[in-house]
């Protein structure tokens, strides 16, 4: 594995930072991938996680990463937030992350979530959104109160490759 690009922002919480950071990648991106479409995946990554970091994340610091890396010959976009949580916080993660380990099809679950999201706070439709239309893998690793979501998918129109 090889790492082409790594951008690391470590930040405390402020609603601005999402757009902001959105925006920033959006034109960051925009040129080093030839797809629309791929630099639009990874921007709704980002703001659906950071997103998720300023609702929910306890005390502390919050780390956002975002990196390209070739791997046995194609190239993948992985973007990783670290940050504390409650043990609420967690119980609905990792309850979460069980529905989208039970239901392979991304979309069907994104359907249930967007149905009943209004009817509780911590709905999981950001990250559920983040399966359905960016099409990005995900996993979530919990160590004591601190938790790490990646998404990760293989990109296809990535310009770094020609360094």
């Amino acid at each position: 594995m090889t790492s082409l690009m790594s951008l690391v922002l470590d930040f405390r919480p402020a609603k601005s930072i999402v757009t902001m950071t959105r925006e920033y990648l959006d034109t960051l991106y925009a040129g080093l991938l030839s797809d629309p479409d791929e630099t639009y995946r990874l921007t709704l990554t980002v703001h659906e996680l950071l997103e998720n970091v300023i609702k929910y994340a306890g005390v502390g610091p919050r780390h956002l990463r975002v990196g390209l890396r070739s791997e046995n010959g194609s190239t993948h976009v992985q973007v990783e937030t670290r940050n504390s949580s409650s043990p609420e916080g967690i119980a609905t993660l990792q309850r979460l992350f069980l529905d989208f380990a039970a239901s392979p099809d991304a979309l069907t679950i994104y359907d249930q979530l967007l149905a009943t999201s209004f009817q509780r706070e911590g709905s999981g439709l950001g990250l559920a959104r983040i399966r359905a239309e960016a099409d990005m893998r995900l996993a979530c690793e919990i160590d004591g109160n601190d938790v790490t979501i990646r998404a990760e998918a293989p990109f296809f129109s990535i310009k770094l490759l020609s360094w």
